[in-house]
């Protein structure tokens, strides 16, 4: 499949269809990022309900249903420090913060 760049380049259109074409293309761009938006919003959401239910720690009467607690959360966060290092482009911080 041709690229893009040649389709547009290839296109035969005046300067008034391209500036009308630019403008469309601007209008799906801002709607495309305000979609991106209310999905960044849905999902921080739903973090912060994970969050909040994350700060009990349940009883439990045998070892090793805490060492899989243990190793489920740590899963969990590394699943969670890998898409702030892809989103942000830096490792987070090591260690707990107090």
């Amino acid at each position: 499949m041709e690229s893009l760049h040649k389709h547009v380049w290839r296109a035969d259109l005046s300067k008034a269809e391209l500036e009308a074409l630019l403008y469309i293309t601007d209008l799906k761009l801002k709607a495309s990022i305000k979609e991106q938006m209310k999905a960044h919003t849905k999902e921080l959401e739903k973090l912060k309900k994970k969050r909040d239910a994350w700060f009990y720690v349940p009883a439990h009467d045998d070892e090793g249903d805490i060492r899989g607690d243990i190793c489920m959360k740590v899963m969990e966060r590394w699943g969670h420090e890998k898409m702030v290092e892809e989103m942000t482009g830096k490792k987070p911080d090591e260690g707990v913060r107090r």
